[in-house]
C-alpha cells in the first residue's frame, strides 16, 4: 500500500508539473512579467507548498528533526540534484539580474539562518524570535519582488498561439493541486517505508522527506529546462531555497521554537558551503556545465550515504 501511494504521488507530480509550468509561463507572458520573476515567486512558492505543509505540521507536532531536516535537506536537494539534473539535460545560461541580486541574496539568507541557529552555550536551535526575524526578511523579499515587477522593462516575445487567460489560470491552479496532493501521497508512502526500516527522524527529514517534498521543484525545473525556459528553472531553485529558509523555517520556528540535535548544525554548514559554491560557479555567467552538474549529483549521493551510515 505504501509503495502504491508513493508511485501514485509521483504520477500526480509529473502531470501537475507540466500543467503548472505551461499555465504559469502563459500568464507571465500575457502580463509581460519576466520569466525569472515568475520563477522566483509563483512557481517557487507553489512548488514549495509541500515543504511548508510538512515542516509546519511537524513543528506543531514536536517533530523538530523532520522540520529542520526537511528545510535543509530540500535546499541541498535543490542545489545539488535539481541543478545537477537540469544542467545535464541542458546547460543553462544565467540571467544577469539574478547574479546581481537573487543569487547573492540566497547566500546571505543561508548565512543568516546559520547565524540564528547558534543560541550560545553550545546549544543550537531556533527560538520564536528567530522565526519572527526570518518572516520579516521574507516580507522584505516579497516587497523586492513587487518592485522588480514594476521596474522590469524587459521585452518578451509572445508565442504565436497564446492560451486563453482562463485556461492558463485553471492549468496553473490544477497543476499546483496535483503537485501538492501528489507530494503528500509520495511522502506518506516513503516515510512509512523508512519508518518500517528503522531510520531515524532526522535522517528521514534530511533525505526521504526532503527529496519527496522537493519533487515538485525537480519536475518543474526539468520540464522548464526541456521547454527552454531556463530563467524559470533557475528562478524556481533560487526562489524555493529562499522561501524554505525564510518562510518555512521562519513559520515553523515562530509557531514552536525547537532545539537541534548535536550534529544538526553540521548540515547547515554543508548547505552554506554548497550555496557559496553554486554562486561562484554561476557568477561566471555561463551557468552550470554538464560536468559540474554530474559532480553535484555525486556530491549529493556522497552526502546522503554519509548521513545514512553516520
Amino acid at each position: 500500500m505504501q509503495v502504491f501511494q508513493m508511485m501514485l504521488g509521483f504520477t500526480m507530480l509529473i502531470i501537475g508539473a507540466n500543467f503548472f509550468v505551461d499555465g504559469s509561463v502563459s500568464i507571465a507572458k500575457k502580463l509581460k512579467i519576466p520569466g525569472m520573476v515568475i520563477g522566483l515567486t509563483l512557481v517557487a512558492f507553489g512548488t514549495s507548498a509541500p515543504e511548508a505543509a510538512v515542516s509546519i505540521q511537524s513543528a506543531l507536532g514536536g517533530q523538530s528533526g523532520i522540520t529542520y531536516g526537511n528545510v535543509l535537506g530540500s535546499n541541498l536537494f535543490n542545489l545539488l540534484v535539481i541543478l545537477g539534473i537540469t544542467a545535464l539535460i541542458k546547460p543553462m545560461s544565467i540571467h544577469i539580474s539574478s547574479l546581481k541580486k537573487e543569487i547573492p541574496f540566497m547566500v546571505i539568507v543561508t548565512a543568516i539562518a546559520l547565524f540564528l541557529a547558534y543560541e550560545g552555550g553550545g546549544l543550537f536551535g531556533y527560538t520564536r524570535y528567530d522565526g519572527i526575524v526570518l518572516l520579516l526578511l521574507f516580507a522584505m523579499y516579497l516587497y523586492s519582488m513587487i518592485l522588480m515587477i514594476r521596474q522590469e522593462n524587459e521585452e518578451m516575445e509572445l508565442p504565436e498561439k497564446q492560451r486563453k487567460t482562463g485556461t492558463a489560470v485553471v492549468m496553473s491552479i490544477g497543476g499546483l493541486l496535483f503537485i501538492i496532493f501528489g507530494a503528500n501521497l509520495s511522502i506518506k508512502g516513503a516515510v512509512g517505508i523508512a519508518t518500517a526500516l528503522g531510520i531515524s527522524e532526522t535522517v528521514i527529514g534530511l533525505t526521504i522527506v526532503a527529496a519527496g517534498t522537493s519533487l515538485p521543484e525537480l519536475l518543474t525545473s526539468i520540464v522548464a529546462a526541456e521547454k527552454g525556459e531556463s530563467d524559470i528553472a533557475i528562478g524556481n531553485i533560487i526562489g524555493s531555497n529562499i522561501f524554505n529558509l525564510l518562510f518555512v523555517l521562519g513559520a515553523s520556528a515562530g509557531l514552536s521554537g525547537f532545539q537541534l540535535e548535536a550534529d544538526g548544525i553540521n548540515d547547515m554548514f554543508v548547505l552554506m558551503g554548497f550555496t557559496v559554491l553554486s554562486f561562484l560557479l554561476m557568477r561566471t555567467g555561463r551557468g552550470i556545465t554538464r560536468i559540474e552538474g554530474g559532480i553535484f549529483l555525486l556530491c549529493y549521493a556522497a552526502y546522503v550515504s554519509f548521513r545514512l551510515l553516520a
